[in-house]
């Protein structure tokens, strides 16, 4: 059966100070603000005996420190014996009793350094009942080590090699919206949600069963079986809108390996990509072989999800051409044969953009519709 005053355990460990020159005395430790006296108890005569039995509870718990051989929450009598005051041995001993058993100063140091990472650099990936949960240990990570102006204000986190960062904080936009499509993610169940797509001008309603969530050019992503479409698409979680749970709809599964096939990916690069290459996790089963000069022929077998669009049957180039853009003259790709072409046509694109500036307006404007297969917007534009 659960101690009746068990619900003060917590306030209690965090009120109580480190080291005998700070100990506080009963009275101290219910007046804190932080003590948290609950309304049905404020009348009660004996409160403070009970509380007294609690710390003792605690104290017995807790039992001794390993190092000293005392106990790790400390009981001092007044020399007259009428006072009892009350603190913590040391900083380990308080930070184990509310952080768990074994986290030393050390490990609670490297666990703020991490909160502190994910506050400053990650924060919008997470869903808000996980920020909130955080939030006292984020608090700790700057309270308590002065992150920014120690080592967590020497890492900066550049993963597309410039600095780029979200706009906005998800939970400042759309908390709700994205808080239930996370539970709809986590618990497996349908949600409907309008979303205005940049390649549409109207907003749409749709069915969505969430499948993974994606941390992608700095955008979270939510990858969902559309009900209405019967495929799999990409949504940013900054544009879904009225988020409501559905009744009556069952849950789609999707399973990955039907929606996302091999290919054989082969391309000729300098040294400084295949040295790249070779340095993170490109494919799998990644070789590399010198050709003549600077240049290597790298081979590895790649993932590609199918597209999305019925005019655009077939594997969906667009994020790996985004990515092996990036490498621009430093290489050229073989294989596939679908990528390569994709490569091909915005390498001829560029250069009619920098050649005539005047055709410009056109190619841009057609350029996501092309990746995207909207025959509709390509009509449209060629009309003007």
């Amino acid at each position: 059966m659960p101690r009746k005053y068990a619900c003060y355990h917590d306030a209690i460990k965090k009120i109580i100070n480190i080291g005998e020159q700070n100990k506080l005395t009963l009275a101290d430790i219910i007046k804190h603000p932080e003590f948290g006296l609950k309304t049905e108890h404020i009348a009660l005569a004996e409160f403070n005996k009970f509380i007294r039995r609690e710390i003792r509870h605690l104290i017995t718990k807790l039992g001794k420190s390993e190092h000293s051989g005392h106990n790790k929450l400390v009981e001092l009598k007044s020399k007259a014996g009428r006072e009892h005051y009350y603190f913590w041995a040391s900083a380990e001993d308080k930070h184990e009793a509310i952080h768990g058993e074994g986290i030393s100063q050390q490990r609670y140091f490297a666990r703020a350094v991490v909160f502190s990472f994910i506050e400053e650099n990650l924060r919008e990936f997470f869903p808000p009942d996980i920020m909130a949960s955080l939030k006292k240990d984020l608090n700790n990570a700057y309270n308590e080590f002065d992150l920014l102006n120690g080592i967590a204000g020497k890492m900066q986190f550049i993963p597309s090699g410039v600095e780029i960062c979200p706009a906005f904080d998800l939970d400042e936009r759309n908390p709700a919206d994205w808080q239930l499509a996370y539970q709809a993610l986590k618990d497996e169940f349908v949600i409907q949600a309008d979303y205005k797509s940049l390649h549409s001008s109207s907003i749409e309603r749709l069915h969505l069963s969430p499948q993974r969530v994606q941390y992608s050019n700095h955008k979270v992503v939510l990858l969902c079986y559309v009900h209405e479409a019967a495929c799999v698409k990409a949504f940013e979680v900054s544009r879904l809108l009225k988020v409501a749970k559905v009744k009556g709809r069952k849950f789609k599964q999707v399973y990955f390996e039907d929606v996302e096939q091999r290919h054989q990916f082969e391309a000729i690069v300098n040294v400084g990509v295949k040295d790249y290459f070779h340095s993170v996790k490109f494919g799998e089963g990644l070789t590399s072989t010198h050709v003549k000069g600077d240049t290597w022929l790298v081979k590895a077998t790649i993932k590609v999800p199918e597209h999305f669009s019925k005019d655009k049957a077939g594997p969906d180039p667009f994020a790996l051409a985004n990515f092996l853009a990036g490498f621009a003259d430093a290489m050229i790709v073989l294989k596939p044969e679908f990528l390569s072409n994709e490569m091909k046509r915005r390498a001829e694109a560029l250069a009619k953009l920098y050649a005539d500036p005047k055709q410009s307006y056109a190619i841009i404007s057609k350029s996501p519709h092309l990746q995207t297969g909207n025959a509709k917007k390509l009509t449209d534009i060629a009309k003007n």
